[in-house]
């Protein structure tokens, strides 16, 4: 048989986050004084942000809550479990990379309704089940024969990924048996344990989904690579699925998705439990519209840690990361206050460093810890919190500084995904400490009032802080990132059997 292969190595190398990639300022560093930076533009955020009355500082404001109801916990489908090529009802996620993933790509003896959401989404389309998985590339299997060229193609791709490289995490090397003896006869040079792994007889999503999103990758997933990006972005702006639904696509009918009829033997019909669809949610999500305060920082946390413990505080623009005086305008303003009748829940990265573990805020609390009128004060206020005694300069104008110690509560990750998305609700906390910097404006915000100019991180949150919170913009086009998201996953097709999970009249049979 021979394979023909579909390039896309490119975007292995840019999925390696488990949140949505952003947008990074290019320009407007912040300098030695903690006011707002590009990256912190507050009108870029959300225009009410930029009003002057969001950005005075109340003292009375001490909580807020999102409106919505309906952001549930869910599965960041990790890409070391598969991502979406996971069969959930069969296998817990595992983020210990060491450990040789399970065969939850293999076909055989599993029931239809247990596969994976992306197995079930290539099912339901029609797509070929003639695909290999390997190291980054789809290799079609659907001609005969497979030539030498072909194979010594295939085999030396597959044996780049050798045994010293897989082993170095502590996994154990392993092939598909399927293809042992044609490559043994083609590369008789290769090794047993010198071949990645590769899988066969798997639709071209679901290989997609392996060598992009999966452990097929040539470039080992790191332990938090997911989709948690995706699910947030889908958990802000649209209700969870309400059911299982058994449905059968239609290209050339409307909607292209029916519900199957009971009792009778239509053919094609797939089985969707809620959890496959928030999946396949999660997946065409990436990469989805939003705006950003904050930036990303693409440091380790040790190289961060000495930098701390040296100077007081990081100098690289691109690892100051969110304000927190920003941070708090945006909280209060978006969860207290609310914009345009609605309270709405940002996303945040809740690391400092170089890995991406996205979250919905839902709430916040917080309780002044001081206040200082004078700049000598709050200067050894923040001499005070860090080990080096670099120089630190507060912004010029402010008159007024403010201890602040916040907690973010967040809404988390869940797994357990057989239960209705409203039965689990789970919550974190993330606490914050840092100083506000306050300033005097009659003319902006009124007589007495103050307005926050600006802020500095705070003991343990000089590197346990955000590194940025963002809002999705369900108001702009679903924009797919070319690299990022599955592109054999149609949106259109997802969104419709959202819409079958939660109104029945929206894919009721129309023969």
């Amino acid at each position: 048989m021979a394979f023909r292969i579909s390039l896309f190595t490119v975007a292995i190398l840019t999925t390696a986050s488990c949140g949505l990639p952003i947008a990074e300022p290019t320009s407007g560093g912040s300098g030695k004084a903690e006011g707002f930076n590009v990256a912190n533009d507050l009108a870029r955020f959300h225009p009410k942000l930029a009003e002057p009355s969001y950005q005075v500082y109340v003292s009375e404001t001490r909580a807020g809550q999102a409106s919505s109801t309906t952001i549930y916990s869910a599965s960041d489908w990790p890409i070391w479990s598969g991502g979406i090529a996971r069969r959930w009802q069969r296998y817990a996620p595992r983020r210990d990379v060491g450990h040789s993933p399970p065969d939850y790509w293999r076909t055989e003896s599993v029931a239809a309704a247990e596969r994976a959401p992306v197995e079930k989404y290539d099912a339901l389309v029609g797509n070929s089940s003639d695909y290999l998985a390997c190291g980054g590339r789809l290799l079609d299997a659907a001609e005969q024969p497979l030539t030498r060229r072909d194979l010594l193609t295939t085999a030396a791709y597959c044996a780049s990924w050798t045994r010293e490289a897989w082993q170095e995490r502590g996994a154990p090397a392993f092939r598909d048996s399927r293809l042992l003896s044609a490559v043994d006869a083609a590369w008789p040079s290769v090794a047993p344990d010198q071949l990645v792994p590769v899988t066969r007889g798997v639709g071209l999503a679901t290989a997609w989904e392996l060598s992009v999103h999966g452990p097929f990758r040539p470039v080992l997933p790191e332990y938090w690579n997911g989709h948690c990006g995706g699910w947030v972005w889908q958990s802000s702006t649209t209700p969870p699925p309400a059911r299982e639904i058994v449905v059968r696509y239609l290209p050339d009918a409307s909607p292209p998705i029916q519900a199957c009829k009971p009792g009778t033997d239509q053919t094609g019909c797939v089985t969707f439990r809620a959890a496959d669809i928030e999946a396949l949610l999660a997946e065409v999500s990436i990469g989805a519209p939003i705006t950003t305060l904050g930036s990303r920082c693409n440091s380790e946390s040790s190289a961060l840690l000495t930098e701390i413990a040296e100077t007081g505080r990081v100098s690289d623009d691109r690892c100051r990361d969110l304000n927190p005086g920003a941070l708090h305008i945006a909280l209060v303003g978006l969860l207290q206050r609310g914009v345009d009748g609605e309270r709405l829940a940002p996303g945040v990265d809740v690391t400092a460093d170089y890995e991406v573990w996205n979250y919905p805020v839902i709430g916040f609390s917080f309780r002044e810890v001081g206040v200082y009128t004078n700049r000598a004060a709050a200067r050894r206020r923040v001499l005070a919190a860090h080990a080096g005694d670099g120089e630190r300069i507060l912004v010029a104008d402010a008159d007024r500084w403010v201890e602040i110690a916040m907690t973010l509560t967040l809404q988390d990750l869940s797994e357990e995904l057989s239960l209705p998305a409203a039965e689990r609700h789970r919550t974190k906390r993330f606490p914050l400490r840092y100083l506000l910097e306050l300033k005097s404006d009659p003319e902006a915000v009124g007589l007495g009032q103050k307005r926050i100019v600006g802020g500095e991180w705070l003991d343990e949150s000089r590197l346990t802080h955000p590194d940025f919170l963002f809002l999705a913009r369900a108001d702009q086009p679903l924009v797919r990132h070319p690299f990022e998201s599955n592109p054999y996953v149609n949106t259109a097709v997802v969104r419709a059997l959202h819409a079958c999970a939660n109104d029945p009249q929206s894919c009721a049979p129309r023969d």
